[in-house]
């Protein structure tokens, strides 16, 4: 009896290290990425089969394949040489990695909060266009972020909810400090 329970033990056992070792792997590979396509030499987004490339892993070295393409279908069977990019810099084409080098060090261009503390999952910072609209960077596909960066400027995430909710109900509105100054008070005092 003793045998029988410390074999079930030692199989649960190597099914836990075997399928820790699987998430790990898919942890690791998962995720959109910006990579420069070889064939046109722009951005494009693309994803990484992570559960091939988490089982191939556990044999030895794994072997990467595209899941997804932003240049498919058009560019489908198109030889996938962007890999190269992503087997040599596996953590830095990826969104994240880039949105994280992007806001670091940098501060809200409307309260001067910084913005550098990510929060991937909760009140994640923005982008403020030239024209002073707020944007979430899910607003834009992988491979338009580059461009999108470089085009924007940062803005920490109360300023984005607060101008979004201005954007979108004007009427709703009251500014309190310009009727402050028309009136000749500064903004909170009581009369």
């Amino acid at each position: 009896m003793k045998l029988l329970l410390g074999a079930l033990l030692a199989l649960v056992a190597g099914w836990c290290v075997f399928l820790s070792m699987l998430v790990r792997g898919y942890l690791r590979f998962r995720g959109q990425r910006v990579v420069t396509c070889p064939e046109t030499r722009t951005p494009a987004g693309v994803a990484v089969n992570a559960w091939y490339a988490s089982i191939d892993g556990l044999l030895g070295k794994p072997r990467l394949r595209l899941q997804s393409c932003s240049r498919w279908p058009e560019r489908a069977g198109c030889g996938e040489k962007c890999l190269r990019e992503i087997e040599g810099a596996p953590n830095g084409c990826l969104v994240r990695a880039l949105l994280a080098e992007w806001y670091r060090e940098k501060r809200c261009i409307l309260c001067g909060a910084s913005v550098s503390d990510i929060r991937w999952h909760e009140r994640r910072p923005g982008l403020v266009a030239t024209d002073g609209t707020t944007h979430e960077w899910s607003e834009f596909a992988a491979e338009e972020l580059p461009d999108a960066l470089r085009a924007h400027r940062p803005i920490c995430w109360s300023c984005h909810v607060a101008e979004t909710f201005r954007r979108s109900f004007p009427d709703l509105i009251v500014d309190r400090e310009s009727i402050a100054r028309r009136q000749g008070l500064r903004a909170g005092a009581r009369e």
